[in-house]
């Protein structure tokens, strides 16, 4: 009878099945082509960029100016209070 049931699994086997430790794709996945992000990284002149963002900020631009503070000084922590009865409050000093 245990004879049987290996001839069922061999016979329900098909013939092009991958052999234990085969694997189905040997040559592997082929590479992407290089991504956005890549090829602005290759592009892309930092201290160019710090020059013209520093230059809009002495000129007055608000954004570029509180951009550099947030990078230089980071962000002003705040937390709010969530187990406060009624309304949200929001605590500045961290």
């Amino acid at each position: 009878m245990a004879g049987d049931e290996s001839e069922k699994q061999e016979h329900n086997t098909p013939k092009t099945a991958w052999k234990p430790g085969q694997s189905g794709n040997p040559k592997g996945r082929p590479p992407k082509g290089q991504s956005l992000t890549d090829a602005l990284k290759e592009r892309v002149d930092k201290q160019a960029i710090a020059d013209k963002l520093y230059e809009m900020a002495i000129e007055g631009d608000i954004s570029a100016l509180k951009y550099i503070y947030d990078r230089v000084d980071g962000k002003p922590g705040e937390s709010i209070d969530l187990n406060h009865q009624g309304e949200v409050r929001i605590i500045d000093d961290v």
